[in-house]
C-alpha cells in the first residue's frame, strides 16, 4: 500500500513539475503580440468589424492567469460614419489558477481605463451594436465532435454547466470612460463623459460598495448634468433578499426644460427587499430639491401594484421653492410663505391614495385633516380640513408704492368680438356626474380685506351629478350667515338652488369696517330661497324663481342723503333744520322688504321705512332678462309733503330721480286738505254759511302754506 501512495505522489509531483515547466515555457517562449493580426482577423470574421491593437498585450499564468491590453479599438462600419465603435486605453484582469480546480473563481481587480463607446442608430433603424459576421461559417466537417450546447441567443447554455462553488472579485475599476448614443431617427444625442465606476470586493452574500460618477448631456431635452452616486449593495447568497444601504445621490443639472432652468437634487436612504414576497422596507429615505425636502419610511409592496404604506413629512420655504421653480411671488407681507411643514400617514395603491392624520403649519397657521381618494377613473374623494386662523391679507398682492398707480386694466373687447357664453363642456359634465365627494372644511378665523369671519363651516357632497354645499356657515359682525347651495347635473339642463339666512348682523361694525366710517347701525336679518336653470347668466336670469326678504331694526343712517338732491332744492328755506337733521342722522324703527322672483322678474310691493320723523314705502320691479329697473318710492318727512323718488335704468347704470310733478301734486293735495277754498276743497259746493264772513282766498292759501312749511 505504501508503494502505491509513493507512486501516486511521484506522479502528481511530476505532473505539477511539467505544468510549471509548461507555464514557464509558455510565458517565456510565447509572445501574445505576435498574434495580434490573427486575433483581429478572427474578430473581424465573427463581427464584421476591424480591430486594431494600439499597445502591447501581456499575459501572466501563475499564481494569477492574467491578461492586460494597453490599447485597442474596434471600428464602425462605413454605413455608421466610420470611426470607432469602441476603444480603450487599457484593460486588465487576473484570475487565480488553483481555485479553478475546485470550481471557485477568484478575480483580482478588473480595470478598464479610457473606455469610449459610440452607439449609433441610423435613420433606417439599423444599429451599430448589432454585429453581422463578415463571412458565413462552413458547417463542421463530418466526424467533428459536437460543440457545447447553446442557448437561444447562441451562447453556451449555462444551465448545462456545473455551478460555481464560489466567486470572488476583489474590485472593479472603470476610469475616464465615456458613452455616447446618437439616434438619427429621433435626431437626439445623449452622452456620458468623465465616467468612473468602482466597487469593493464582490462575493455572493457579501455587501458591495459601489460608486458612480459622470457628467451627462442630451440634446432633447437640452440638458447638462453631473451625477454622483454611492451605495452599498447586498444580495443574499440564495438570492432571496436584496438591499441598498447608505444610498447617496447628488444630481446637479441645467437646462431650459427644467423648472427654473436648474435642478439641485439630493437623495439618501435605505431599501431592503424580500425577493420572494416582493416587499421592500424603506427607511430614512429623504429627497430634497428646490428648497423643499421630503422624508419617508414605510413598506413598499411590489406584488400589489405597487402599494406603499408609511409615514411622510414635507418641509420647505414656499417662497424660495417657487423662486427656484422660476416663479417670483410678491405678497403684501414679505414674510408670508416663508415656512411650510406637514406630516401625515401615507397609503397608496394602484386604485387609491390616503393621507391620514395630516398635521401641518403654514407660517403661523396650523392645519390638520385627512384625505382619501379611491377609484381614479371614477373619483371617490373624502376629505376633511381644519384650519386654526388664516389672514389672507398677508398673501394678497402688495399695494402699489406711494406715487405709483397700478397699470390700467385692459380695455374690454368690443361686444361683437366677445364669444357667446358657453355652458359646462360635455367632458366636464361627465366627470362631475361620476364624482363622489364628501368634503368638509372648518376654519376658526379667516380675515379677508377688512372682514373677519369666525366659526366657518363648509361641507360639500357630490354623487351621480348632484352637487351640494350644506352647510356653508360663518359668524361675522356679531351675527351668523347660513347657506345651502345645490347644482343638479343629472339631466341635460343644470338646475341650481340657493337658500340663505342672515341673522343678527350688526350694521355699525359692518359699515365702519367696509366704508372706513360709521354709515349705519341696526340689526340686520335676511332670508332667500331661489332656483334657476342653465349654466350661463342669460339662462339663469330668465329662469330665476323664488322669494326673499330682509329687515333692519332699531337702526340709524349716518351721513346718507335720504332725501334726493332734487327734493332738497325744492325744500330750500323750508323746514331746513329738520331736513338737515335727517341727512346727518336718521334713526328708524324698521326698514324691511320682501320680493318674489318669477322667470327673472323680481317684484317688490312692500318696502317700508318706519321712523319717528321719517317714513317711506316703495314698490316696483327689476326685470333681469330685459335688464330694466322700474321702481318708485315715497319718503314722508313729518310736516312736509310726500317726496316721490324713482329708480330707473339698467342694473349696470341705475338712474335715481325726484318726481317734481308728483311732489307738486302732493303739495296741492296738502293745501286742499288744509284750506276750505272754493274750487279746491274736496267737499261742499263752494257756498258759505250765511252767518260766516267770507275770507280772502289768497290770504287763506298763504296761511295754509305757512302752516305746512313753518319753521
Amino acid at each position: 500500500m505504501g508503494r502505491i501512495f509513493k507512486i501516486i505522489g511521484i506522479t502528481v509531483a511530476a505532473g505539477l513539475l511539467l505544468l510549471v515547466a509548461g507555464i514557464v515555457a509558455l510565458v517565456t517562449l510565447v509572445d501574445p503580440n505576435n498574434y495580434k493580426s490573427r486575433i483581429a482577423e478572427v474578430v473581424q470574421q465573427h463581427t464584421g468589424r476591424t480591430v486594431e491593437f494600439t499597445g502591447d498585450i501581456s499575459l501572466s499564468f501563475f499564481p494569477w492567469l492574467g491578461l492586460e491590453v494597453e490599447g485597442m479599438r474596434i471600428g464602425n462600419p462605413e454605413s455608421f460614419g466610420g470611426g470607432d465603435f469602441v476603444s480603450l486605453k487599457g484593460a486588465g484582469v487576473h484570475l487565480k489558477l488553483m481555485p479553478l480546480l475546485k470550481r471557485e473563481v477568484e478575480v483580482s481587480t478588473i480595470t478598464v481605463n479610457g473606455l469610449a463607446l459610440n452607439l449609433v442608430r441610423n435613420a433606417d433603424g439599423s444599429a451599430n451594436w448589432n454585429f453581422a459576421p463578415a463571412t458565413v461559417q462552413a458547417p463542421p466537417a463530418e466526424g467533428t465532435p459536437p460543440s457545447a450546447p447553446m442557448d437561444g441567443d447562441g451562447f453556451a447554455d449555462s444551465s448545462k454547466a456545473a455551478p460555481l462553488a464560489a466567486l470572488l472579485v476583489e474590485s472593479v475599476s472603470v476610469t475616464d470612460a465615456s458613452v455616447r448614443y446618437t439616434d438619427h431617427t429621433a435626431k437626439t444625442e445623449y452622452s456620458a463623459r468623465n465616467l468612473s465606476f468602482t466597487t469593493s470586493a464582490i462575493s455572493p452574500g457579501k455587501p458591495v460598495d459601489i460608486a458612480l460618477k459622470t457628467d451627462f448631456s442630451s440634446t432633447a431635452p437640452a440638458l447638462e448634468a453631473n451625477l454622483d452616486l454611492g451605495l452599498t449593495l447586498h444580495i443574499a447568497h440564495d438570492f432571496t433578499r436584496a438591499g441598498v444601504q447608505n444610498m447617496r445621490l447628488a444630481l446637479d443639472a441645467k437646462g431650459d426644460t427644467l423648472p427654473g432652468g436648474a435642478l439641485s437634487l439630493r437623495q439618501q436612504g435605505n431599501v431592503d427587499c424580500d425577493l420572494m414576497t416582493q416587499i421592500c422596507a424603506i427607511s430614512d429615505f429623504s429627497l430634497s430639491a428646490y428648497e423643499t425636502s421630503v422624508n419617508t419610511s414605510g413598506s413598499l409592496n411590489l406584488a400589489e401594484g405597487p402599494a406603499y404604506t408609511g409615514q411622510m413629512s414635507i418641509a420647505g420655504a414656499l417662497r424660495k421653492t417657487m423662486a427656484a421653480l422660476g416663479t417670483q411671488v410678491e405678497t403684501a407681507d414679505p414674510k408670508a410663505l416663508e415656512n411650510l411643514s406637514v406630516a401625515f400617514g401615507l397609503a397608496t395603491s394602484p386604485a387609491s391614495i390616503e393621507l391620514s392624520g395630516i398635521k401641518g403649519r403654514l407660517d403661523d397657521t396650523d392645519f390638520s385633516g385627512d384625505l382619501r381618494i379611491r377609484q381614479f377613473a371614477r373619483p371617490d374623494i373624502k376629505a376633511a380640513l381644519n384650519v386654526s386662523a388664516l389672514n389672507l391679507n398677508r398673501y394678497l398682492p402688495p399695494e402699489p408704492a406711494a406715487g405709483k398707480t397700478p397699470p390700467p386694466a385692459p380695455a374690454p373687447a368690443p361686444k361683437e368680438s366677445q364669444p357667446a357664453q358657453q355652458g359646462i363642456p360635455p367632458e366636464t359634465r361627465q366627470a362631475l356626474r361620476s364624482l363622489l365627494l364628501d368634503a368638509s372644511l372648518a376654519v376658526g378665523s379667516l380675515t379677508v380685506q377688512k372682514v373677519t369671519l369666525t366659526d366657518i363651516t363648509v361641507k360639500a357632497t357630490a354623487k351621480d351629478g348632484l352637487i351640494r354645499v350644506n352647510p356653508l356657515s360663518a359668524s361675522l359682525f356679531d351675527g351668523r350667515v347660513d347657506a345651502d347651495m345645490t347644482a343638479d347635473l343629472r339631466s341635460a339642463t343644470t338646475r341650481s338652488a340657493l337658500s340663505y339666512a342672515v341673522k343678527n348682523v350688526q350694521l355699525d361694525p359692518l359699515t365702519t369696517t367696509l366704508a372706513g366710517e360709521r354709515r349705519a347701525s341696526g340689526t340686520a336679518a335676511a332670508a332667500s330661497s331661489l332656483t334657476a336653470e342653465g349654466e350661463t347668466w342669460p339662462a339663469i336670469r330668465s329662469t330665476l324663481n323664488g322669494n326673499g326678504s330682509f329687515a333692519v331694526t332699531d337702526g340709524a343712517i349716518y351721513g346718507f342723503q335720504i332725501i334726493p338732491e332734487g327734493a332738497r332744492s325744492h325744500l330750500a328755506g323750508t323746514n331746513a333744520d329738520r331736513v338737515d337733521e335727517a341727512t346727518r342722522r336718521q334713526t328708524f324703527e324698521r326698514l324691511s322688504a320682501s320680493y318674489v322672483a318669477r322667470a327673472g322678474r323680481i317684484t317688490n310691493n312692500d318696502l317700508a321705512l318706519v321712523s319717528p320723523n321719517l317714513n317711506g314705502e316703495g314698490a316696483g320691479i327689476v326685470d333681469l332678462p330685459r335688464d330694466k329697473i322700474d321702481y318708485k318710492a315715497t319718503i314722508r318727512v313729518t310736516g312736509l309733503p310726500p317726496l316721490p323718488v324713482t329708480v330707473t335704468g339698467t342694473l349696470a347704470n341705475p338712474r335715481y330721480g325726484f318726481d317734481a310733478s308728483a311732489f307738486l301734486q302732493n303739495t296741492l293735495k296738502g293745501v286742499q286738505n288744509l284750506l276750505p277754498i272754493p274750487g279746491l276743497s274736496g267737499g261742499g259746493n263752494g257756498s258759505q254759511d250765511s252767518g260766516t264772513q267770507q275770507a280772502n282766498p289768497l290770504e287763506q292759501l298763504g296761511k295754509g302754506l305757512q302752516q305746512m312749511f313753518k319753521k
